[in-house]
C-alpha cells in the first residue's frame, strides 16, 4: 500500500479554518494572500507590527533562507521570518477575498436604502 504526500493546495484545504484562513506556511511559494490575523503573543506580535505586517496586508512568501526559514514580502517589503512565526500568521487565499467581497457586494446590494 502506498501512501502519497497531499499537495501543497491539498494541505492548505486541510489546514483551513471555519473562516476560510490557512497558515502562512501551507501558502504556495510566490501566492500573494491577505493576512488576517497573528497568532502570537502580545510581545511577539509587536515586532511584526511595527515591522508593517499588520492585518489586511498583502504577504507572500518569497523563498526559504538556507536554514528553511521563509523570507516574505508584506506590501512590498521583504522580511525573513522563523517558520515557526510564519505558521502562526493566518492568511486568506485572493479567490477568498473575492468571494467575500462579491458576496457583502451583492447582500448590500439587496437591502432597502436606509431613509
Amino acid at each position: 500500500m502506498s501512501s502519497q504526500v497531499p499537495s501543497p493546495a491539498t494541505q492548505a484545504d486541510l489546514a483551513r479554518s471555519e473562516h476560510g484562513c490557512v497558515s502562512l506556511m501551507d501558502v504556495s511559494p510566490h501566492q500573494e494572500a491577505e493576512l488576517v490575523s497573528i497568532e502570537l503573543a502580545a510581545k511577539e506580535a509587536a515586532v511584526l507590527l511595527d515591522s508593517g505586517i499588520v492585518p489586511g496586508c498583502s504577504i507572500c512568501r518569497l523563498q526559504a533562507s538556507p536554514s528553511g526559514d521563509p523570507v516574505v514580502s508584506a506590501d512590498g517589503v521583504c522580511f525573513a521570518m522563523r517558520k515557526e512565526t510564519a505558521r502562526r500568521l493566518r492568511v486568506r487565499l485572493p479567490e477568498e477575498c473575492e468571494l467575500r467581497r462579491a458576496v457583502r457586494e451583492s447582500s448590500s446590494a439587496k437591502r432597502p436604502p436606509r431613509s
